[in-house]
């Protein structure tokens, strides 16, 4: 968060420092120093917090994607598993009508 125009600066219409603040070139150059380093420091934590939150939905949509992966290879073999026992449900079936034929023919 930016500080406001004007937050934690003096009036640039009264040539009086802020109590406690040296005075002069050298308060000028302290107080600069300061809103320099600061702003710095601000714009590097928002470039850290853009870059994390990048890397989070990066990391999101990777583990979205391998359980989407998940799914989809679950879902494959329950097919597989689902035509298994419509085969072995219909050989069965056969094999009883064929018995009973036979043993009902006899």
């Amino acid at each position: 968060m930016k500080p406001t125009p004007g937050e934690g600066r003096p009036d640039p219409g009264s040539g009086d420092p802020p109590a406690g603040k040296p005075s002069g070139l050298s308060g000028w150059v302290e107080r600069r120093a300061k809103r320099v380093v600061g702003d710095l420091y601000e714009d590097r934590a928002d470039d850290l917090e853009e870059r994390a939150v990048r890397a989070m939905r990066q990391a999101i949509a990777g583990e979205a994607d391998r359980i989407k992966d998940v799914i989809e290879h679950g879902v494959a073999v329950k097919r597989r598993e689902v035509r298994l026992s419509l085969l072995v449900l219909v050989t069965a079936a056969l094999v009883y009508l064929g018995l009973h034929f036979l043993v009902g023919q006899g």
